[in-house]
């Protein structure tokens, strides 16, 4: 499965590792190029 997320700030990458473990992918958009979540 995989989650769509808007904003790359520090929730957007909490969000990303804590699915990690379960298996989810997550796709992050920030147009930002210092976005936290890379």
């Amino acid at each position: 499965m995989t989650i769509g997320v808007l904003g790359g700030g520090q929730l957007g990458r909490m969000l990303a590792l804590a699915g990690y473990p379960l298996g989810l992918r997550t796709e992050l958009y920030d147009p930002s190029l210092d976005a936290c979540a890379g």
